[in-house]
Formats: C-alpha cells, sequence, structure tokens
C-alpha cells in the first residue's frame, strides 16, 4: 500500500480529502504544516508521496502564525527526500489569474498538480494515480545500477525499443557521474512521465493506437480488441494509471492479422475488415471530426478526436523531441474556437490560417 503525507492548513478538508483517499486504498498520514517550520516530522514520516496544499496560512489563526507556502515545504522536501515526489493539492480557483504567476513558478519545485475537485469527483481515480506515483518512484529508488540499461529493464523495453527511446533524449549523466549514462531519480522519472509517457511517438495512448488503426475509441477499447492487443500494452514503471501501448508492437500485431487474412492493404484500411472476417466483431472507422468521414489518420491535438491530415495542420505547443509525432491541430477548432495562438504554428501554415476562418 502506497503511504501519502498528506498536509493542508484545514483539519475539515485533512479529515474529508484523506477518507476519501482511503476509501480506495491509500494510506493517508494527515498532516498540519509545522510551525516553526521544521523538515523533521516531513523525514520521520516516511511516506511515498507528499500531498502539499498550496494555501497554509489558516493553520495559524489562534497558534503560532504560518508564513510560508506549501512551496516552501515543497522545497524542504525536495532537498532532504529528493527521490520522492511532491505533489501540489489545490482548488482549481487558486490556478487561476490571481495566484497564476505564484503557481506558475512553483510548478518546478511540485512534481505533478492535483485538484481537489478530482478526489471529489472521482477518488478513485485520484487514488490510482497517487499509487501509481508510489510505487514508480519506489522502483526507481531501489534501482542500485543507475545506467541505461536499468532504465530499459524499468520500462521493460525490447532492445530495438530501448534504441528508439534514447531517441527522445532520456536525461542521463555523463561519465563523471556516478557511472557512465547514469541518472537520478527526480529527472528520470519527469521524463518518463512528462516525455514518453506524455507525448505519442514510441508509446501511444488509446486514442492514438486507436486512429493508427483506423479505428473509434470505442471499438479499440471493446474487450476482445483490448485484449488482442494485450501484448503490446506498457506494463513498465508509470503504467499503471492511464493504458499506454507500444507502437511496435502493436503494429507487429495489427500485421500478423493482415498476413492471417492475406490482405494487401494498409493497416489503417485494413485492419478493421480483417478483424470483423476473423473474430465477427464489427468495428467502427475513425470519423474525421472535420468532416465526419471515414477514416481518420490523425489526432486533433486540441478536440483529442480523429482528424484527416489534409483537414488539420501542424502545430507546435510544447517542446517535445522531434522524434515523437507531431501536433496537429483540426480545421475546427482554428475555424470555431480561440483555443490556438497563431505564433505556434509554422510560418508555412499561418498564411493558411485566414483562408481556413474565411476572414
Amino acid at each position: 500500500m502506497t503511504t501519502v503525507c498528506y498536509i493542508d492548513d484545514s483539519p475539515a478538508d485533512l479529515e474529508h480529502y484523506g477518507d476519501r483517499l482511503e476509501r480506495h486504498g491509500v494510506d493517508v498520514v494527515r498532516m498540519s504544516p509545522p510551525a516553526p517550520f521544521s523538515p523533521d516530522k516531513l523525514i520521520e514520516c516516511r511516506a511515498d508521496v507528499f500531498l502539499i496544499d498550496w494555501e497554509l496560512s489558516k493553520a495559524g489563526v489562534g497558534k503560532t502564525p504560518i508564513s510560508y507556502q506549501g512551496s516552501t515545504v515543497a522545497a524542504s522536501i525536495h532537498e532532504n527526500l529528493p527521490e520522492h515526489p511532491v505533489i501540489l493539492f489545490t482548488r482549481k480557483s487558486l490556478t487561476g489569474a490571481k495566484y497564476g504567476t505564484a503557481l506558475g513558478a512553483a510548478r518546478d519545485t511540485f512534481d505533478d498538480i492535483l485538484l481537489k475537485g478530482e478526489v471529489e469527483k472521482a477518488a478513485d481515480r485520484a487514488a490510482r494515480k497517487l499509487e501509481d506515483l508510489g510505487v514508480g518512484y519506489r522502483l526507481l529508488r531501489r534501482k542500485r545500477r543507475r545506467d541505461w540499461r536499468s532504465v530499459a529493464e524499468l520500462l521493460r523495453a525490447r532492445p530495438a525499443e530501448a534504441d528508439a527511446l534514447q531517441k527522445a533524449g532520456p536525461p542521463l549523466l555523463g561519465p563523471a557521474a556516478a557511472g557512465p549514462g547514469a541518472w537520478q531519480v527526480k529527472e528520470i522519472a519527469a521524463w518518463i512521465r512528462q516525455v514518453l509517457l506524455g507525448y505519442p511517438g514510441i508509446l501511444y495512448d488509446d486514442l492514438y493506437a486507436a486512429t493508427v488503426l483506423g479505428i473509434s475509441l470505442e471499438s479499440f477499447r471493446h474487450p476482445r480488441v483490448a485484449r488482442y492487443f494485450s501484448r503490446a500494452r506498457y506494463s513498465g514503471v508509470f503504467g499503471g494509471f492511464e493504458n499506454r501501448w507500444w507502437k511496435g508492437r502493436a503494429l507487429e500485431i495489427a500485421h500478423g492479422l493482415l498476413r492471417v487474412a492475406r490482405s494487401s492493404g494498409s493497416i489503417h484500411s485494413g485492419f478493421a475488415p480483417a478483424y470483423t472476417r476473423r473474430f465477427s466483431v464489427t468495428l467502427d472507422p475513425a470519423r474525421c471530426v472535420e468532416c465526419g468521414k471515414p477514416t481518420a489518420d490523425s489526432v486533433c491535438y486540441v478536440l483529442k478526436e480523429p482528424v484527416h491530415r489534409i483537414h488539420s495542420l501542424p502545430y507546435y505547443p510544447d517542446f517535445r523531441p522531434a522524434f515523437m509525432e507531431e501536433a496537429r491541430v483540426s480545421f475546427k477548432v482554428i475555424r470555431e474556437t480561440d483555443k490556438v495562438s497563431d505564433e505556434l504554428f509554422g510560418a508555412s501554415a499561418r498564411g493558411e490560417l485566414k483562408a481556413i476562418r474565411g476572414v
């Protein structure tokens, strides 16, 4: 069981959210912020994960005043327990403009953010996320040999997959560190969670996997289809929270079906009919969010829906490695919303924006 040290200035919140998480299998140690501040109690807690409220000033009412925020506690934990995850636990209202600057600066201190509303709506999902973090960091801490081979083992990658992973920029240190290609827990954890699991390319989420196969998300999640691709499921570190699929393994399985079905078409156009002929299960096609027609071959970065590449433009919202899939946004988003920034399109695409918007 993962142990979470939950620090909050509100006794009511400590009990309420602590109880909700405990009902779903998380061991919660509740703690009021120490006054005056001292890291000793935090170290003694021996938690797998630290969950910290942002505003801690209420704890000082009628007692010794609290003159620090959650970021102070987080920084102390990282200094004294650098191989443990620290999660900001706050309300959505505190992520708005009033606190935006302070929270933006604090993102470098916290390893992730969990909103209290998420625990309110889906405590089971929040508990799974904390459990996955606790288990993942624990596995990383236990690795004595911290070279690239140990990373590949933690990810359960095949040799060819390990070669591809190195193109995604893992944060390995030079020979002057603990050994050639050595790594530190905080940095390698961030790379795995934010890059490898965050961007499609080597691993796919359900939507990308479905679209590559030319089928709808609902069809891909059909129990029989999910079982068919079980050998492609990512089961490495931090893989217990949300589904990820090895791209190469999924395509290998799909190619195998096409060979058995003696189909000469591409995976994108041929997988669904081949699967239906073999298993008598009809799979719906991936329909383009722009035109509604099959078979979409890309994913809209904003809408999280399938889209035809010809009905989308490349978009550059982040610093993902070039080896990963490029982000694309549908004409629908460009035309109907204000959710994209013109500056994040390539120079060649900016000229198309006015035409798409009909300006």
